[in-house]
């Protein structure tokens, strides 16, 4: 019943998914359990087919103690290897940690983001491959002229991706 109440929306549209569970602490049921009432649920609710390795869609369940976590993303390599980027440094932001700090700010139409030291340009650029066309205004600026030569060349190689994003 309480499966319910899960906020799944990640799952509207994808093709398939998978369930993965893991737990911390004593509990009267194990990870597969938890995997299979939630894999029901998601497969009648959203008419999806399970795919324990071509899914497009993780659904993630982490129990901790009596605290549960529920969150859904894109398969893994599709988020960490999407960008073909033209310009990195050492300390880079990778996508899909730029992809949690976005959505962790629950983005709605027209939202604008600010980024005062984009260096490689990561997280506005995740934000117009979220935002798409419903992206408000998106910058990117850094000190450096170099980085920001650099921002600018791995837009342009993501621009396939940044549907409904313009570049300066």
């Amino acid at each position: 019943e309480r499966l319910r109440l899960l906020d799944l929306e990640g799952l509207k549209g994808a093709k398939s998914f998978r369930v993965t569970c893991d737990r911390s602490g004593s509990h009267d049921f194990k990870s597969v359990d938890v995997e299979r009432q939630v894999g029901s649920y998601v497969h009648e609710s959203f008419q999806l087919p399970a795919d324990m390795k071509g899914y497009e869609i993780a659904v993630r369940i982490d129990v901790c103690l009596d605290h549960v976590l529920v969150s859904t993303s894109p398969k893994r390599d599709l988020l960490s290897k999407r960008h073909k980027l033209a310009f990195t440094r050492t300390v880079t932001l990778k996508p899909n940690i730029a992809y949690c700090m976005i959505q962790m700010c629950h983005p709605k139409k027209g939202f604008s983001l600010l980024d005062p030291f984009c260096g490689g340009g990561t997280i506005p650029m995740e934000t117009c491959c979220i935002m798409g066309d419903g992206a408000g205004t998106v910058v990117g600026c850094d000190r450096s002229e170099a980085v920001v030569k650099g921002a600018r060349a791995n837009a342009e190689a993501a621009k396939g991706l940044m549907t409904g994003c313009k570049l300066p």
